[in-house]
């Protein structure tokens, strides 16, 4: 997929005592420049139709959906991710 170019993985937080409204997903880039030129609404919306095809509605996309890339951890937070997330 040429619009999510240097797309690495994803990873989530939720409390599940607050679910669905809790879960906070993380797209990760491998670098600024991909990032930056990604379609990060559809990247959004890809996400939100295919948590909601198991069931799962997010009621806020925007705010429950986040980017962040590893050349940032790596410049930041010398590659610790635990750390970033804190």
């Amino acid at each position: 997929m040429e619009k999510y170019e240097g797309f690495q993985w994803l990873t989530h937080f939720v409390n599940y005592s607050d679910f669905p409204a809790s879960l906070s997903i993380v797209c990760v880039y491998d670098t600024n420049a991909h990032l930056a030129k990604t379609d990060k609404e559809g990247m959004r919306v890809l996400i939100k139709e295919k948590l909601a095809s198991i069931g799962i509605k997010m009621k806020d996309c925007r705010q429950q959906v986040r980017f962040d890339t590893e050349e940032d951890c790596d410049n930041d937070n010398d590659g610790r991710w635990n750390e970033r997330f804190r």
